[in-house]
């Protein structure tokens, strides 16, 4: 019987077994295996195991004599014969022949002829041999026996469940999912398995409880490099040389880095491979070369001295360097093997940080944060962590990313005064969407500084003039700009001429000012979408440029920008558009949807969720939300956090909480026009409750800057509606009114057409009561499909008054829509409904199962389900309205 496998499959230990069971029935067996070493006598192990079977046998020094001759002569093979035909007519014997490759020329003789010769008697033949036969003369005694019907057994790896088995039956519990994946590279070979997990067990480096855990890193324990340094000790010194150099350069490599490192020619290095590959240690990786097991490539690096790995390391990489690898593909042998002050690595680690950049922002942080720690002091270390920074950020970490600036900045005299700039413009850039008075205080401080470079200069400028608009220093942040425009000028800086055009466009789009374009404001869109540094300032033209680009434009720009930020791994900026695309919701009237949405976003308690950004979007949502549907408690409930943003720093967080609480009493809003309202579509609302205070002036103030603004972006339905809204109510007139009313059809703001339909049927209900009733139901069926109760209770009372009863209804009970998910949230979703677990989801969708889970969180929200049985009842009784996406 032939048995064979790769090294480690358990052949030898079957062999043992066998032996076993044959000793307790009283059967004779013997056991010998053939060695890797030249010098090893002929026939040696063939007479070792006829040893075995009885010492009486045969006379072992004689046929020794004999093997060892020039020319074995016919009679040997011929005695050996006779003589087991003779002792096994007494008994059955069992001969077991381990490691057939291995076996000399006259054992191999041997085999071939007498299990075929002995064929009628009791006696059992067990050879093994590995799935990779080594030599010619091997590979046809294998074939002879399988000609002549050897039976023969292949021992593949175990499958999961076995080898989930083994740990169970050594370690008494199951192994959690770490320990799992370290055994699963082993790809199922017992000897393999059991060295690692028993060496662990002596060591006391597993943790046993409910299940067995690794109580520090995966390391290979003595056990384990003990079986494979013995492994090695078979090969020849070529061999072996060549392993221990392959094991530190890495998983994979390529032959011809190991050729040159060996100082060998491709050539000659072609038996050695088939060396290594013959013993299970390397096998073909596409182009190159690689451990078939993980955890035996560290064995073997263990078995080199430390002292050595990086200069090996360091010399594969210069010569991967000089045939132009990559540099992705060599950071990390480049981030051990560096040393501080290698200026190669740290331009090394760089290009390959800019590579991954943009689909893995989190790994590319870990590449800059390595090239930081090598600069040492200066500018060049500064620029690397404030880039670190913000790929943190980008990657979902801003707490680490502000840490890290600001351990930097305590200790300025390590940076230079062009890397504290540099650094401080980083901290600002973070603080950006989180609290712009922050962001203001980092540039003047690092503006303060002498001896700036034009570059950093106006980098600081323009940071400082978005966050100035914002935190309402409106002459310093005009004169910001003008510094900027004048470096743009000076310079012929055609990228800073478009970052200043792009901080001025944002100022006056806050300020509303007329000669804003929609056209400019879409290029400028553009420009800070494709500025790494610029997300939170592309967010912030969408949300205050929204009457210029539309909601449903608003809208399609905002999910693009979730789905790319999504596919590109950067949590924090799907997080800005997310909350973005809150107000988007708002706008067009999807009440339901908008608060779901902000309430998910509200709910998630992160970092990344708080700040000002968070206060104009989310809490803003929450608040129109309740305000519209009369919802006292959901208010309430965040009304501490409305009260922080009346007394933050910012004008533009004190004008929005300032509107929300004008809104919610019915009271005129402190404050100046432009600023006194969070939408310029809600400026007809303010010029209402002006004129209901008695306050003209300030309704005339407004309305003159809604007039001038219509005329200028007369061809936007918004601004033009909202200019004859004003007007309407300023003065009274009809005519005005139904043009805003006729306008605002087309578009899709149905709040702000309901609010005119309103303020119509409020003017006509005097003279003209048939008409006033029209309008009034058209406000009333408006603001029911918006699903806003406290609106509809208003325009109630006034049709009460003109003799019209329209029944107490609250919004129609919307069936949840898939449409108010994310496409990231929608195939969450889809896997949940097909029973997959997270972890599951996770590695379908390549996500992390924390994602997986917030995914879920959020999208429960969104439906109203809290489960996911809940959520598959929708499913099964048809009561999830698909998305248009899902449709089609």
């Amino acid at each position: 019987m032939l048995l064979t496998g790769a090294v480690g499959s358990g052949k030898s230990r079957l062999l043992g077994e066998v032996g076993r069971l044959a000793a307790e029935r009283g059967i004779r067996a013997g056991y010998g295996a053939g060695s890797p070493r030249e010098l090893a006598p002929s026939l040696s192990p063939l007479l070792e195991a006829l040893r075995g079977c009885g010492a009486g046998l045969l006379d072992q020094a004689r046929l020794m004599d004999l093997a060892s001759a020039a020319d074995p002569p016919f009679w040997l093979l011929q005695e050996i014969q006779e003589r087991l035909e003779e002792s096994s007519q007494h008994a059955p014997l069992v001969i077991a022949i381990d490691d057939l490759q291995w076996c000399d020329t006259v054992t191999l003789l041997a085999l071939r002829n007498l299990p075929l010769r002995l064929a009628g008697r009791p006696i059992m033949w067990l050879i093994t041999v590995r799935a990779e036969a080594s030599s010619p003369v091997g590979d046809d005694t294998v074939r002879r026996l399988m000609r002549a019907g050897a039976p023969t057994i292949r021992l593949g790896s175990l499958p999961d469940l076995p080898v989930g088995e083994i740990i169970t039956d050594l370690l008494g519990v199951p192994a959690d999912d770490a320990l799992t994946q370290a055994i699963g590279g082993l790809e199922g070979r017992p000897q393999l398995i059991l060295a690692l997990l028993r060496g662990w067990l002596d060591e006391g480096a597993l943790v046993i409880s409910d299940v067995a855990r690794h109580m520090a890193e995966l390391n290979p324990p003595a056990r384990f490099r003990d079986l494979i340094e013995l492994r090695l000790a078979r090969l020849s010194a070529h061999a072996r040389r060549a392993a221990k150099i392959g094991s530190l350069l890495g998983e994979s490599f390529p032959a011809d880095l190991l050729a040159v490192l060996l100082q060998e020619r491709p050539v000659k290095l072609v038996s050695v491979l088939r060396e290594l590959t013959s013993a299970d240690l390397l096998i073909a990786d596409g182009p190159g070369l690689r451990f078939r097991h993980e955890p035996v490539r560290k064995a073997v690096k263990e078995g080199v001295p430390s002292c050595l790995h990086r200069a090996i390391r360091r010399q594969a990489v210069e010569v991967r360097l000089a045939r132009g690898t990559p540099a992705v593909e060599l950071v990390g042998m480049l981030a051990e093997s560096a040393e501080p002050g290698d200026k190669i690595a740290i331009r090394v680690l760089s290009e390959a940080a800019a590579d991954v950049a943009d689909t893995a922002p989190g790994r590319a942080a870990e590449l800059t944060l390595r090239a930081s720690e090598l600069s040492g002091r200066g500018p060049e270390r500064a620029n690397l962590l404030a880039m670190t920074g913000h790929l943190l950020w980008q990657d979902g970490r801003l707490g680490k990313a502000l840490t890290l600036l600001h351990s930097a900045l305590a200790d300025p005299a390590g940076l230079g005064t062009e890397g504290e700039a540099l650094v401080r413009l980083g901290a600002a850039r973070l603080a950006s969407p989180y609290s712009f008075s922050d962001a203001v205080a980092q540039c003047r401080q690092g503006l303060e500084l002498a001896g700036l470079s034009e570059k950093v200069r106006t980098q600081l400028l323009c940071t400082l003039a978005l966050n100035l608009t914002l935190c309402g220093g409106t002459e310093a942040a005009a004169h910001a700009l003008r510094l900027l425009m004048e470096a743009a000028d000076r310079t012929g800086d055609e990228d800073l001429r478009a970052k200043a055009v792009r901080a001025e466009s944002i100022s006056r789009m806050y300020h509303r000012d007329q000669q804003v374009k929609p056209d400019s404001l879409r290029a400028d869109l553009g420009l800070a979408r494709n500025d790494p540094f610029a997300a939170s300032e592309a967010v912030w033209i969408t949300l205050v440029g929204a009457v210029a680009i539309e909601p449903d434009n608003a809208l399609a720009v905002i999910d693009e920008q979730i789905g790319e930020a999504q596919a590109h791994g950067r949590p924090a900026i799907r997080r800005l558009w997310a909350m973005a695309r809150t107000r988007a919701l708002l706008d067009a009237g999807r009440l339901s949807e908008a608060r779901a949405e902000a309430d998910a976003l509200f709910s998630a308690h992160d970092e990344l969720s708080e700040g000002n950004l968070a206060d104009v979007t989310i809490i803003y949502v929450l608040a129109r939300a309740a305000i519209h549907t009369g919802d006292e408690a959901a208010y309430r409930r965040i009304k501490p956090r409305i009260q922080r943003m009346l007394d933050d720093p910012a004008q533009a967080v004190r004008s929005v909480a300032q509107w929300l609480e004008a809104l919610r009493s019915g009271c005129v809003a402190d404050g100046e026009p432009p600023q006194v309202t969070a939408d310029p579509a809600d400026d007809p609302l303010f010029i209402r409750m002006a004129l209901h205070a008695g306050r003209r002036d300030r309704a005339e103030t407004l309305a003159e800057i809604c007039r001038r603004r219509g005329m200028v972006q007369r061809d936007r339905t918004v601004a033009t509606a909202v200019a004859a809204h004003a007007r309407g109510l300023l003065d009274d007139d009809e005519s005005a009114l139904r043009k805003a009313v006729d306008l605002l059809a087309s578009v899709p703001r149905p709040l702000p057409r309901a609010a005119a339909l309103e303020d119509l049927g409020r003017l006509l209900r005097n003279h003209d009561p048939a008409a006033a009733v029209m309008a009034l139901n058209g406000a009333f069926t408006v603001y029911a499909e918006a699903g806003a109760g406290a609106d509809l209770g208003r325009i109630r009372i006034l049709l009460r008054d003109l003799g019209v009863r329209r029944r107490r209804v609250s919004a129609p009970a919307q069936k949840p829509s898939t449409r108010s998910l994310t496409p990231a949230e929608l195939r969450v979703v889809q896997q949940v409904t097909e029973g997959a677990t997270n972890r599951e989801i996770a590695d379908r969708l390549f996500l992390s199962p924390h994602t997986v889970a917030t995914h879920i969180r959020h999208a429960f929200a969104k439906l109203g389900v809290r489960s996911r049985t809940e959520l598959a009842q929708l499913i099964l009784t048809d009561q999830l309205v698909p998305s248009a996406t899902e449709v089609r």
